[in-house]
């Protein structure tokens, strides 16, 4: 404990981390991963269908 990593870098720039807790590691209950991967799937799909419609849209900006 209170060791501290050497910088590394993130999209969102530098940074340096000190472990002050270390706990181990707890899988998800089944019923709330399931959940979480159908959300994705759904959202994925969604996103995917909206994509497909934009690109038939034949759209002109005028000024």
């Amino acid at each position: 404990m209170g060791k501290v990593s050497k910088p590394f870098e993130t999209d969102l720039g530098w940074h340096v981390a000190k472990i002050e807790e270390k706990r181990p590691m707890q899988a998800a209950p089944l019923d709330v991963v399931y959940t979480r991967i159908r959300k994705k799937l759904e959202a994925d799909a969604e996103q995917a269908y909206l994509n497909k419609l934009v690109e038939g849209l034949d759209i002109t900006l005028r000024k």
